[in-house]
Order: structure tokens, then sequence, then C-alpha cells
């Protein structure tokens, strides 16, 4: 008897609380708009990036599965910012209006172990500021390989992909890495060529042995993926990591002749700056396309504004160029 009433008084909490509802009223103003800059800066390279200027919370590009919301994101970009780069704490050069391209682009060339700063000022906007530190050391790679792969799926269509493995080699400090594909296939048929170029996004992890560093902590409510090949070194710090990515390049009809013909490009391995990998990291998080998306709080590294400048150092890989029919 004493078991039936503890089970009553279950039930009728668990109903009680099933039936509470909130309605929470966010009476707060929404922040003004800020200057928005997203750019990797590296040594003996030329510094080139587009400014935008932020867009209110629903204004963007969004599906909620009842309607879209879209906003041009060129009617963002910022044309006539007045903009100071500073190496070593000493001004160097600056620049008042973008090029052809939409892009401010520095005659400055940064060296190795530079310090750079750049202070983005408009009328319409607070002063943004982003900094970089050009001191990363290549990554250290033990092996890098690519090759082709060819399959058949469920239905009998035949495919191509071309796989990637990599060992990196940590130096046991505190790092950060990006691996980068770049490469292009091609494809023919009767009438006409394609051409495709990789993407990280959609790679699909083969091999790693050590499990959770390619995709970290993947939310419980979607798919985990790294749409920009972030990672750190918080579980193979001194050691080795090894991973094995798999691209898929085309289907094709068994009874047609429609199938890639070449592979050509090369596999990036980088260092980069800890503002640049907790950016792209919590980014990566952010998937407006899904109402099962959860909220996602995103690390900016620009001072008075949205974004990152990072320092990058670039290992790159030797060319393929793969013919394989």
């Amino acid at each position: 008897m004493k078991a039936i009433k503890y089970l009553v008084l279950l039930i009728s909490i668990s109903t009680l609380l099933a039936s509470c509802e909130y309605d929470i009223d966010y009476k707060g103003e929404l922040p003004d708009d800020k200057l928005v800059l997203t750019s990797f800066v590296e040594a003996d390279s030329v510094i080139s990036f587009i400014v935008h200027s932020s867009a209110k919370p629903g204004s963007y590009e969004s599906y909620d599965g009842f309607k879209n919301k879209y906003i041009d994101f060129t009617s963002k970009i910022i044309y006539d910012a007045n903009i100071d780069l500073y190496v070593n704490g000493a001004l160097r050069e600056t620049l008042t209006k973008t090029d052809d391209n939409w892009r401010y682009t520095f005659a400055t060339i940064p060296q190795h172990n530079d310090k750079l700063e750049f202070k983005i000022k408009h009328k319409n906007f607070d002063e943004a500021t982003g900094r970089a530190n050009l001191s990363l050391v290549k990554p250290q790679l033990d092996s890098s390989i690519v090759f082709i792969q060819t399959g058949e799926d469920e239905y009998g269509n035949k495919y191509y992909r071309f796989v990637v493995y990599v060992e990196i080699r940590d130096n046991g400090g505190d790092n950060y890495y990006q691996i980068t594909p770049n490469f292009v296939s091609g494809y023919s048929s009767d009438t006409n060529n394609y051409f495709d170029e990789s993407s990280i996004s959609l790679a699909e992890v083969l091999y790693e042995n050590i499990q959770g560093v390619f995709i970290e902590n993947p939310s419980s409510m979607q798919d985990g993926d790294n749409k920009f090949g972030v990672i750190s070194n918080k579980k193979f710090k001194g050691g080795v990591y090894k991973l094995k990515l798999s691209f898929r390049m085309s289907y094709f009809d068994s009874n047609n002749d429609t199938s890639p013909k070449f592979l050509k490009g090369r596999l990036d391995v980088s260092s980069i700056e800890k503002q640049a990998y907790d950016y792209l990291f919590t980014l990566n998080r952010y998937n407006p396309g899904s109402f099962m998306s959860e909220p996602v709080i995103i690390l900016d590294a620009i001072e008075n504004g949205y974004g990152f400048v990072g320092g990058k150092n670039t290992l790159r890989g030797d060319y393929v160029n793969i013919n394989f029919q």
C-alpha cells in the first residue's frame, strides 16, 4: 500500500510539471551591428580580407521548417573603412577603400615572428581591433599519403573516392591545427567536362588512432562534423596523431562512362592560433538549417567586433597528379 501511495505521488508530480508552460519574453534591446572580419594571416604572404557588418538576429539566412529568411550579404560589405595596420607596434600602412574585388589588400608583406594589429574604423560602427602573432612553427608530418579507391553502393552504382592519410607529430605545446584538402577532380561525359573541388566538410573519418580528435564532442541533437578541419592537440600532446579521411568523388551509372578521370592537388596542414581555432570550432556547431540546432556561443576574437584574425603557418604537401582511367 505504501508503494502504491508513492507511485500515485510520483505520477501527480510528473503531471503537474508536464502541464507547466513558460513564456519568456526578451525585453532588452538587440545589440548594435558591429564590424565583422574573419581572416588568417601568414608570414611572407599578402594580407587581403573582406570586412562586413553584422546582421540582426532573425535577418540572416535561416530555415525554421515553415519559412526562409534571407539577407544578401553583399549588401553588408564595408567598402570605405579606414584600416590601420601596425607591425610590431609601429603603424606600417593605412587603407581607406577596397580594391575591385571588395577586399582590403595591403602592400606590406609580414615576416615570421611579426606581431600584427588591425584597427578598423567606420563612421557607423565602433572601432574594431584584431591581432595576429606570426611566431607559429610549421607542423611536423611523419607521413602524408593520397590514394584512390573504387567501390559499389547498395544499388550497384560504382563510385570513386580519394583517401588522405596523415600523421601529425606534436611538439608537446598547446597546439592547434587546420587540415585543408586542396584537390580538384575531373569528370568526363559524352558532351561535358565537370570539375569538383574537395571540401573538408564532406570528409568521412575512416580511421584515427585517438578517437574524438577530428570530431570532438558532437552534439547529442545532431550529427557531429568538422566543417573547417580544425583540431586541437589536447588528446595527443607530445604524441603522434594518425588520421584517414575519405572524400566521395562521383557516382556514375555502370552503363555510362561518366566516371572521374583524374585527381590533382595537395593536402595542407597548418599550425593556427588559439583564437582562430576557438572561433572556427564554436562556429562549426552553428547550424542554421536545422530546427534541432542547439544554442551556440561563438568565441569571437575581434575587440568590439565579430570574427577573428589569426596567425597561420602552413606545411604544404607534395603535389598529387593521379590519372586513374
